[in-house]
């Protein structure tokens, strides 16, 4: 089934939007939210103090984005959150059940030759876009945050519709959803 993408509105600031997307493939429990700069631009405009003096360098706007959001969305309790981004979007995946990890890339992100066949030298029975291949590997890399593997040795199979990986006779579960050109990729462990 395809992402279904609807605007959620903050209860803190009614003008401010952020677009959550659903995916029948992940838990209930785990919510996605993306954040672009537009949403960061019109935000900008309402409250500058919020965002700081450093919004103009585009690498700490990647960061004031997500920070930006977590702050207006209250998240600063919830159990396990993972963020990532992209020039023009973060993505900020959280749950109270579940560990996550999320990683977003542009789909026509261009990776080196060298590093193509190194992520598919265990995946060769996978039949995926390099750009998807690596964002799983990044998400699966953060919601179980392995310390003693580098994650482009990490082998996925197919299973019910997901990705899987599995990690010390657990199962880190990996979705891919395409969204606005860009290729996203949500894990998860309970």
């Amino acid at each position: 089934m395809l992402a279904v993408l609807k605007n959620i509105l903050s209860q803190k600031n009614k003008l401010t939007k952020f677009l959550e997307i659903t995916d029948s493939k992940i838990p209930n429990d785990i919510r996605i939210i993306l954040v672009s700069n537009e949403e960061i631009d019109y935000s900008e405009k309402l409250s500058k103090k919020n965002l700081g003096r450093f919004y103009k360098n585009s690498e700490r706007k990647k960061y004031l984005r997500s920070r930006y959001a977590i702050k207006i969305l209250n998240l600063k309790d919830i159990n396990y959150l993972s963020i990532s981004h992209t020039q023009e979007t973060s993505a900020i995946v959280f749950s109270d059940q579940y560990k996550v990890g999320v990683d977003i890339e542009n789909i026509n992100r261009k990776l080196s030759p060298r590093l193509i066949r190194k992520i598919k030298k265990n995946n060769t029975n996978l039949a995926l876009k390099p750009i998807i291949l690596w964002t799983m590997m990044e998400s699966s890399y953060k919601a179980r945050n392995s310390n003693n593997e580098h994650f482009t040795d990490y082998k996925f199979t197919k299973k019910n519709n997901l990705f899987c990986r599995e990690y010390l006779s657990k199962e880190i579960m990996t979705a891919n959803i395409e969204v606005k050109n860009m290729s996203m990729s949500i894990s998860f462990l309970k």
